[in-house]
């Protein structure tokens, strides 16, 4: 049982698509008004434009290109070090998370190191087609958690 909120880093790299983007920064404007966790987020960006969209959600952003993207993953992780967090989430930028997610997750932390979804929906924005993926073997990387 918990005893106090959790410190949680949401962390995305961040490449074009400013209006898909923008979804999933509402989307974690809601997951931070889930009681059992405190929120920041950090996204590594490589456009100026994408700066006036993370101001806007009070999203910490650090710049860096976008190729070659481990490079990109490594110096937001670097810039995430520099954060008080306890655990980190993963996230794309065009994930979105449930709070019912959030609640799951609870009986994790202080119990594993890493942890996340072996159950996800896929949905193409521009056709509207969707896919369920289920995973036996391994977690997909869409909310994943990572003890620091």
């Amino acid at each position: 049982m918990l005893t106090s909120k959790i410190n949680l880093l949401i962390y995305l790299a961040v490449w074009r698509r400013p209006e898909i983007t923008e979804l999933c920064f509402m989307g974690i404007e809601r997951m931070k008004k889930h009681s059992a966790y405190n929120i920041n987020t950090l996204a590594v960006i490589s456009e100026p434009e994408m700066i006036q969209l993370c101001n806007k959600y009070d999203i910490e952003w650090t710049m860096q290109d976008n190729y070659p993207l481990g490079k990109k993953k490594n110096a937001g992780l670097k810039k995430a070090k520099q954060i008080d967090f306890d655990y980190l989430m993963e996230i794309g930028s065009d994930d979105l998370i449930t709070n019912e997610l959030l609640t799951q997750y609870l009986d994790y932390y202080g119990k594993y190191e890493f942890f996340g979804i072996t159950d996800a929906a896929y949905i193409e924005s521009e056709s509207g087609v969707c896919k369920r993926l289920i995973s036996e073997k391994s977690t997909y990387g869409a909310g994943r958690i990572i003890s620091r």
